[in-house]
């Protein structure tokens, strides 16, 4: 006969049950307690350690806020007290706003290096036109443009397009900072023109209406 092997089992909560992992877990279970809410209060150390920072990041911030101006910067509290240590150059400020004037209305003939193009548009770096001492003829130039041949330092520029006229489209100051620009660029050394200058040609150029000037008319003029 085939001798069986005996097995043994252990009675529920015997020791070899309660020495097991399932023991483990439900004493584990067991030893866990309910959270209960508590009435522990602030230490008052602590209350009065986040008043003090509180106050001392509002004065901080009173003192260097700049009105929140993203200009404003230390030790400045204002733009009043900037601009008086960092004052506006108004001829500055005008050629910047030229340049970008330029670089919509003008750029694609005159090109961004003022040389124009050979043949056809004439250059303004250098130009005896740009840099005469007055820029009274280059004032109607703009307003109502130009056709026909024009001698610039020597040389002969006669476009199969005439220039535009810009006076319905631009302002005077945009008139003015335009060739502020023009005539402080690329070496040229002219002075600045003023908007009371293209003010006080403005009239006469608008009663010209559509008409551009030619060479001939614009020499029968004053520079200034």
């Amino acid at each position: 006969m085939s001798k069986k092997k005996k097995t043994s089992t252990s009675p529920a909560g015997s020791p070899e049950e309660s020495n097991g992992p399932v023991a483990e877990k439900l004493n584990f279970y067991s030893e866990q307690t309910e959270p209960r809410a508590g009435k522990n209060p602030i230490p008052m150390f602590l209350v009065i350690l986040v008043g003090i920072l509180a106050f001392a990041s509002d004065m901080h911030l009173m003192a260097n806020r700049g009105g929140f101006d993203a200009r404003i910067y230390q030790p400045y509290a204002n733009l009043d007290e900037l601009q008086g240590d960092n004052p506006i150059d108004p001829v500055l400020e005008k050629r910047k706003l030229g340049k970008r004037l330029y670089d919509v209305s003008c750029i694609g003939c005159h090109q961004a290096n003022g040389l124009g193009i050979a043949g056809q548009f004439p250059p303004l770096a250098g130009s005896d036109w740009v840099n005469a001492e007055g820029p009274n003829r280059i004032i109607r130039i703009v307003l109502n443009g130009l056709q026909g041949p024009v001698n610039i330092n020597g040389t002969v520029f006669n476009g199969p397009v005439p220039m535009s006229n810009f006076g319905a489209l631009l302002s005077d100051n945009d008139v003015a900072a335009i060739l502020t620009y023009i005539r402080s660029e690329w070496g040229n050394a002219a002075s600045a023109v003023t908007e009371a200058q293209v003010k006080g040609l403005r009239e006469e150029c608008t009663k010209r209406g559509a008409t551009a000037w030619t060479a001939d008319d614009l020499l029968k003029f004053p520079v200034k």
